[in-house]
């Protein structure tokens, strides 16, 4: 049914969730696996620093995939990685054009259980993918 699944990546708990429910669904199906991470430009642009901080920001997201490619084979899945750049816009935006561009046919991705003020102040990149996205995403929700 799958043959191509993108998870987005971001150190989070509930995105680690969603990497072992990819690699259950990659091996059910054998699906090819492709794992993002988004650098976000716009939140660092205004930085005095803001070489140093790209930089180790970039740093962080190189870490973050090689740490979930290696979770993925250890459960069984050889992944893709790919680092996304993003100088503006929305997050969601970023996984959506990816996940198009790469011929994904489903994205699963981890939420983060908001509610209430912070929910409204911060919104949900899985919202906003679930709203754009033209293929299914399944949702791993945190505890």
């Amino acid at each position: 049914m799958f043959k191509h699944i993108l998870v987005p990546v971001d150190g989070s708990q509930t995105a680690d969730k969603a990497l072992v429910l990819a690699c259950d669904l990659a091996k059910a199906h054998g699906a090819a696996l492709r794992i993002v991470h988004v650098l976000d430009e716009s939140a660092i642009g205004w930085l005095p620093d803001y070489p140093a901080v790209r930089h180790a920001q970039r740093e962080v997201g190189e870490r973050l995939l090689a740490r979930a490619k290696q979770d993925a084979e250890i459960l069984g899945v050889i992944a893709q990685t790919a680092l996304l750049e993003m100088a503006a816009g929305r997050l969601a935006t970023a996984i959506s054009e990816d996940a198009s561009r790469s011929g994904a046919d489903l994205i699963v991705m981890g939420t983060h259980g908001r509610r209430g003020a912070d929910r409204l102040l911060l919104g949900s990149v899985a919202d906003g993918v679930v709203r754009i996205a033209t293929i299914p995403v399944l949702l791993a929700r945190g505890e």
